[in-house]
C-alpha cells in the first residue's frame, strides 16, 4: 500500500517539473526552520533515558554496529558514484542520506541544516529517500482522540523548548545546532520530568504526526 507521504512527494515533484509550482521559494524555509524542531520536540516526549539504557542492552551494540556499517557502506559507495553532476553538494547530500538511513528523515534533515546543502538538492534528496523506502504508518494509541488541554499544553511545552533550543545555540555560535539542541533538551527534560511529559506524549504525537506529513 503506497503511503500518503510517497503520493503528496511524487505529487509536488511532478508539479514542479511542469512548473505550477516553483522548485524553490523562501516560504518553503518555514517548515525547515520552525515546524521540523516543533514537531521534533513533541515525538520525543517519551524519551526517558534512563527507561532507554535499562531496556535496550543488546539491542543498542546491535544498533552502534549498524550505525558503522552504515557509514563505511556510504563512504564506499560515495567513491564508487561520486555524483560529481551535483557539485559541491554531493558529499553533503551523501552524508544526509547517510544520517538517514541510521536515524530516519530527522537525522537526514539535521545533518543536511549543518552544511548548509542547498534546498533544490535537500528536495531530491528527500523525493529519493521516499521512494527508496516504504513509510510505515503509525497509529496513536489514543485512536485519534486529542484532550484539547493536553495538546495545548503540549503544544506550548515544545514551543518553549524550541525558543530556550534556539537561543542557546545562537549565544553559543553552533552552526547547524538548532535541531541537536532541540533533541538534547527535550530528552534531558522528559527524563527528569517523567509524569508530566508521558502525560503530554499521546496528544503531543498526534500532532507532531500531522505536522510531519505537511513537511
Amino acid at each position: 500500500m503506497v503511503s500518503a507521504a510517497l503520493v503528496s512527494t511524487l505529487a509536488g515533484l511532478a508539479l514542479s517539473k511542469l512548473g505550477i509550482i516553483p522548485y524553490e521559494a523562501p516560504s518553503y524555509s518555514i517548515f525547515m526552520e520552525f515546524f521540523l524542531p516543533f514537531a521534533i520536540a513533541l515525538l520525543l516526549f517519551r524519551a526517558d533515558l534512563r527507561r532507554v539504557v535499562r531496556s535496550t542492552g543488546t539491542l543498542f551494540l546491535a544498533f552502534l554496529l549498524g550505525s558503522v556499517a552504515t557509514v563505511i557502506g556510504t563512504l564506499m559507495a560515495f567513491l564508487i558514484v561520486p555524483m560529481q553532476s551535483l557539485g559541491p553538494d554531493n558529499w553533503k547530500i551523501a552524508a544526509a542520506l547517510m544520517g538517514s538511513y541510521i536515524g530516519g528523515s530527522v537525522y537526514y534533515v539535521a545533518i543536511s541544516e549543518a552544511p548548509q546543502l542547498s534546498p533544490s538538492i535537500l528536495a531530491a534528496g528527500v523525493a529519493a529517500d521516499n521512494v527508496i523506502y516504504v513509510k510505515i504508518e503509525f497509529e496513536s494509541e489514543s485512536e485519534g482522540k486529542v484532550n484539547v488541554l493536553q495538546a495545548a499544553s503540549a503544544v506550548a511545552v515544545s514551543l518553549v523548548i524550541c525558543k530556550v533550543a534556539t537561543s542557546l545555540t545562537k549565544s553559543c555560535k553552533i552552526e547547524g545546532g538548532n535541531l541537536p539542541g532541540v533533541t538534547a533538551l527535550v530528552v534531558i527534560l522528559a527524563t527528569m520530568f517523567l509524569i508530566l511529559f508521558h502525560n503530554l506524549a499521546s496528544s503531543g504525537e498526534l500532532i507532531a504526526l500531522a505536522l510531519m506529513e505537511f513537511q
